[in-house]
């Protein structure tokens, strides 16, 4: 009678132990976690730089509308030119209004109107210009 043994482990079989894998996963799992938090943190840095850039504009063109919309045309610079350090529902935020005159011919005038807002979280202040013609 015959008996089948199994052949002996060969010790220099390649391959990867359960433990090694498991630390290579744990190990890998970190790394991962690292970049994702870098990048977590890239993409809320840009959404708020992005959201005080848009408030800016916002305020800007609130600005220039109300200036728009006012009918008294030879006041206008009087009542809107200056800076403004403390805006309603925008705290930190500074809004500058300059007014420059040009004449036609013919008598008539417009001024270019320049609206400029800054924040300390934005690098570059957003600025705005329209043109507003005499009646």
């Amino acid at each position: 009678m015959r008996t089948h043994t199994a052949p002996a482990p060969d010790a220099r079989r390649g391959g990867f132990t359960l433990l090694e894998v498991m630390v290579a996963l744990v190990i890998l799992g970190f790394v991962i976690m690292g970049a994702q938090a870098t990048i977590t943190d890239r993409m809320v840095r840009r959404v708020g730089f992005q959201e005080a850039r848009l408030r800016a504009s916002q305020l800007a063109l609130d600005r220039i509308h109300l200036i728009q919309a006012d009918p008294a045309y030879a006041t206008l610079a009087a009542r809107y030119s200056g800076t403004e350090s403390t805006i309603a529902n925008a705290p930190r935020y500074t809004r500058t209004t300059l007014f420059r005159t040009s004449a036609l011919t013919g008598g008539n005038s417009y001024l270019t109107v320049t609206v400029t807002v800054s924040s300390p979280r934005l690098p570059r202040a957003v600025s705005r210009t329209i043109t507003v013609a005499s009646p």
